[in-house]
C-alpha cells in the first residue's frame, strides 16, 4: 500500500494586483478571552464623576459651531458637485 502522494504547496494567494496577501495579525489568546468575558455590558462607558462639567452657554456655543461647520461642509461639497459634473459633462463631450 502506498502512502498519498504529497501534492506541491499552492502557490500563495494574490489580491487582485497580483501582489501576495499579507496575513491578517492574530491577538493574543489572552486578550480575546479576556474581551469575551466582559460582554456588551463591560465595554459601555463607565460612570465616573466629572471633574469639569461644561456649562449650557459652552454647550450650546458648541452646538451652534457644529451647525455652522456642518453648513459650511455641505456648502463645500455641493460646489465640489458642481465642479465634478462639469468635468464628467467635457469627458463625455470629447
Amino acid at each position: 500500500m502506498q502512502a498519498q502522494e504529497s501534492q506541491p504547496p499552492s502557490p500563495p494567494r494574490t489580491t487582485s494586483a497580483g501582489t501576495p496577501r499579507k496575513r491578517a495579525k492574530r491577538a493574543a489568546a489572552q486578550t480575546i478571552a479576556h474581551n469575551s468575558k466582559r460582554g456588551y455590558e463591560g465595554r459601555k462607558a463607565e460612570a465616573r464623576p466629572i471633574d469639569n462639567p461644561i456649562s449650557l452657554d459652552e454647550l450650546a456655543a458648541l452646538e451652534a459651531e457644529n451647525k455652522r461647520l456642518k453648513r459650511l461642509l455641505a456648502e463645500q461639497l455641493r460646489a465640489q458637485n458642481v465642479r465634478l459634473k462639469e468635468m464628467l459633462e467635457r469627458f463625455d463631450a470629447e
